[in-house]
């Protein structure tokens, strides 16, 4: 027993943070999304939430998630219904008032590597990944709802904090969902969602 504590008194603190990683772990998440770019023209800000795991390979980990977003739209905000791109690429459509509780949702699964940075209580790491988004949105009485699927990207920076079994994270993401000029308020789909987590 006493050889076994000596030995890791001198193992190498990557190593010993290996030994304590478990190789799969659960992560719960959640906090606020900010629309960005055109997308901010009709929409407030909005919330998240996402579970996910967290696969450990070597020094990188895997980090398959589910997010779950929502989105109110602006007040009295004219809302111009796409009605197909005009000619010389001018949008043409009908002007319609948002009413009060319409929102914008986003339902999406990512495929996201994150890589620790240091190996220390205070552990920085950057993250990226791939994913697809289903949007519905309902902006107005007079018109259907609109609901399509898009590929996604997102990168990002974060802090992860050890609180023992457990650890905490904090992290903001740019994510990026192309839909082109084919609905007017959801032109430029782009998000910043700052996310508090817990590992498990």
């Amino acid at each position: 027993m006493r050889r076994l504590l000596l030995a890791l008194t001198f193992l190498p603190v990557p190593l010993l943070a290996q030994v304590a990683e478990r190789p799969i772990r659960l992560v719960v998440s959640g906090g606020l999304q900010l629309p960005t770019g055109s997308f901010a023209d009709y929409h407030d800000y909005g919330v998240h939430a996402d579970v996910g795991l967290q696969l450990n390979a070597g020094g990188l980990r895997l980090r398959p998630e589910l997010s779950y977003s929502r989105f109110g739209f602006k007040e009295l905000t004219d809302i111009i219904d796409g009605l197909g791109g005009a000619p010389g690429g001018a949008a043409r459509g009908v002007r319609r008032d948002a009413y009060s509780d319409a929102v914008t949702t986003l339902l999406g699964g990512f495929a996201n590597i994150e890589l620790p940075l240091g190996n220390g209580r205070v552990q920085p790491f950057v993250l990226g990944g791939v994913g697809a988004v289903k949007v519905e949105s309902d902006p107005t009485t007079a018109t259907a709802s609109f609901s399509d699927m898009n590929a996604s990207l997102n990168l990002g920076v974060g802090l992860r904090l050890r609180l023992g079994g457990i650890s905490g994270l904090i992290e903001a993401r740019f994510n990026n969902v192309p839909f082109g000029d084919t609905q007017t308020y959801l032109k430029d789909l782009r998000t910043i969602p700052v996310t508090f987590g817990l590992v498990f």
